[in-house]
C-alpha cells in the first residue's frame, strides 16, 4: 500500500532524533514510486539520507539522474 509505505518512509527518516531528515509528504510518496513499496529499499533510502544528510530532495536527484549511489 502506497501511503503505508509513505507512513514508513516518514517514520524511518524521523527515527533517530540526532539524525532525523526532515522529509515533506510529498517528498516522501516521490521517494516511494522511486524505490517502490518495499520495506527494505525504503528503510535503505531513509538511512542513507539520515547518515549521509542528504536531502529527500537531493536523493530524489539521485535516484533520476545516472550516478551510482554507494550505501555501506
Amino acid at each position: 500500500n502506497p501511503g503505508e509505505a509513505t507512513d514508513f518512509l516518514q517514520k524511518e527518516a524521523t527515527k533517530d532524533p540526532t539524525e532525523a531528515v526532515n522529509i515533506t509528504s510529498q517528498e516522501a510518496e516521490d521517494l516511494v514510486k522511486c524505490v517502490g513499496c518495499l520495506p527494505l529499499a525504503i528503510s535503505r533510502a531513509a538511512t542513507f539520507m539520515r547518515k549521509s544528510g542528504t536531502t529527500p530532495g537531493d536523493m530524489l536527484g539521485l535516484y533520476h539522474s545516472n550516478q551510482k549511489i554507494q550505501v555501506s
